[in-house]
């Protein structure tokens, strides 16, 4: 073998053998450096357990990470597990093609007293000054997401003013389909279970080429015991009891949004309102 084609074989090994160590060694140093740098990146303290990540297959994971509230002990929000299967071959093409993102076992606490919310450091940090121009240039990026979903998540939310609460137990979200920058259609879905025993499911169809919209929203047994808090400013009640339910279907083209048309049903069961 010739001295030239020996040094350039032994070259090219030793830049796979590189290029294999760094991707090895990618998700030990990206975790490390989330867990050690999380609150100089958003001023929160973050905390990851596990991270895995193989280029070659496209396929990043993520187990049981949180970002916490300010005093750095109580979880803001956390999941489980979110894992993304992607075609790294894509981004050559300048997109961004996602094969899927399941994310599981999310869980969002949500507090607001008055105006102010517990995310509202978290958005004055990357609100920014508002001096630079805004970018209306259409991106080159194709960004394409498919089988989309959100498994067993939970949102609490408190109103802390007016004392009061709401559960959104056991979330799940899917998004077959969904694309930015080409024309595909969009189709999503939505189920979630009410802390108090009720449910709401919406089904979204948008076609983004003919900007054509079909979306179905039903809500059953909600508890109207829930919004008497908010009632407190226009009238003084004993009691507010009884549920709620109500089927909306709306269809139609986002580009005539007067001509929308909407048909469904309400139905209010046991109602009882004392003074």
């Amino acid at each position: 073998m010739k001295k030239g084609l020996r040094i350039t074989l032994i070259a090219v090994g030793v830049l796979l053998l590189l290029v294999i160590l760094a991707t090895l060694t990618a998700a030990p140093i990206a975790k490390n450096y989330i867990n050690r740098h999380g609150e100089e990146l958003t001023g929160r303290r973050i905390q990851l357990d596990e991270l895995r990540l193989n280029i070659y297959s496209g396929h990043i994971a993520l187990r049981r990470m949180a970002l916490y509230e300010e005093d750095g002990t109580t979880p803001f929000v956390s999941f489980d597990t979110l894992d993304v299967r992607f075609k790294p071959l894509k981004l050559l093409r300048s997109e961004i093609n996602i094969k899927s993102l399941i994310l599981s076992g999310l869980n969002v606490r949500v507090e607001q007293r008055d105006t102010v919310f517990n995310f509202s450091s978290l958005l004055a940090r990357f609100a920014g000054d508002g001096s630079e121009p805004d970018d209306t240039a259409a991106s080159p990026w194709l960004l394409s997401f498919h089988n989309v979903a959100l498994r067993h998540g939970q949102i609490h939310y408190a109103d802390l003013g007016r004392d009061s609460r709401w559960d959104f137990n056991d979330l799940n979200l899917r998004i077959p389909d969904f694309t930015m920058g080409g024309e595909q259609a969009a189709d999503a879905g939505l189920t979630l279970l009410l802390g108090d025993g009720g449910r709401l499911s919406a089904d979204v169809r948008y076609d983004i080429k003919s900007n054509d919209l079909a979306a179905t929203v039903d809500l059953q047994h909600f508890n109207l015991a829930q919004i008497k808090p908010y009632l407190a400013d226009i009238v003084r009640l004993d009691a507010l009891e009884g549920s709620l339910g109500l089927h909306l279907d709306a269809k139609g083209n986002l580009s005539r949004i007067n001509a929308l048309v909407f048909s469904g049903s309400l139905a209010l069961d046991n109602l009882r309102v004392t003074d």
